[in-house]
């Protein structure tokens, strides 16, 4: 690319942070950030297909290091949204439970990001939000960030 190319990383920056900012500014009145309504998503998701759901799972699908997601669940369980059990087949492991406040939570963070991607797409047509999407996983996946061969894979969880 030449020098009179636009700078896509730091339009990505720009959309990530204003995306993330609406978020997190309409879960505030749950007590939840954006980060911690996706790993609800992602355990309620789990948990109605009868998956367990450990923190090495959240790892591996948010690609975060362990401590990072050690925090965030610390946060929501102090925040009365998930609770701890043995898992049944692994009693070296946690699952994680949604409380009904989670999952009321969940119901009400899910509109909210539906609202905010609809109002980040609008002016698009069908094809062109598809194209914008597959960009950006191409994208990603040219960088490192392996989205791509998880869903050629087949892999249900993304």
């Amino acid at each position: 690319m030449d020098k009179e190319s636009p700078h896509f990383g730091q339009q990505i920056k720009f959309l990530h942070n204003a995306f993330e900012q609406a978020m997190n500014h309409s879960l505030a009145a749950q007590g939840l950030t954006g980060a911690q309504s996706f790993f609800l998503g992602f355990v309620s998701f789990n948990t109605a297909k009868g998956i367990a759901v450990h923190s090495k799972d959240l790892a591996k699908h948010f690609k975060l290091k362990h401590s990072t997601v050690s925090g965030i669940l610390t946060r929501l369980e102090t925040g009365g949204f998930i609770t701890f059990a043995p898992d049944e087949k692994d009693h070296r492991l946690k699952s994680i439970i949604l409380t009904k406040k989670a999952e009321e939570a969940h119901k009400r963070s899910f509109q909210a990001f539906d609202m905010l991607e609809k109002k980040m797409l609008n002016g698009f047509t069908k094809d062109e939000a598809d194209l914008f999407y597959l960009f950006l996983m191409r994208a990603a996946d040219n960088i490192g960030v392996d989205y791509l061969s998880e869903i050629k894979k087949g892999d249900d969880n993304l």
